[in-house]
């Protein structure tokens, strides 16, 4: 329903906003990471990458407008058809984000102290105003 979509928006907006605030904090006291030092909780940043993709509206509008009937079409034509746009949607979605996670720690080794804040601020920048963006987009409908 559009109302659950809206509520949806909103919480995901807020979520992202509230991630966005941490990243900004931890920008100003952070040092650069030392690979000798214990890393985060495994589960927890889990739990948040969970609560961000559930809460994000995005994936559901996508497969409630375009890739659900896609999928449908191609299925009813032949399954091979279904089978043809779903793997590479999923291989190029899943291997974007793979290859960026790995050219990130290739290069986390490179980064100066000062980079490396500089960069968490403008992600945390960026996160920020993508909050507003669903907020934006969840009021306005």
């Amino acid at each position: 329903p559009h109302g659950a979509l809206r509520w949806l928006g909103a919480i995901g907006g807020l979520v992202v906003a509230w991630m966005a605030i941490e990243i900004l904090r931890s920008a100003r006291s952070s040092s650069f990471p030392d690979a000798a030092a214990p890393a985060a909780d495994p589960r927890r940043e889990l739990w948040r990458g969970v609560l961000v993709n559930v809460t994000n509206p995005h994936p559901y509008l996508f497969w409630a407008t375009v890739g659900a009937p896609v999928l449908v079409k191609g299925w009813r034509t032949s399954p091979w058809l279904a089978l043809a746009f779903l793997l590479p949607f999923y291989a190029l979605l899943i291997g974007s984000k793979v290859l960026l996670a790995w050219l990130v720690s290739r290069g986390a080794g490179t980064l100066s102290e000062t980079w490396y804040r500089r960069i968490l601020a403008g992600s945390g920048v960026l996160m920020l105003v993508m909050a507003g963006v669903l907020i934006r987009q969840a009021w306005l409908g």
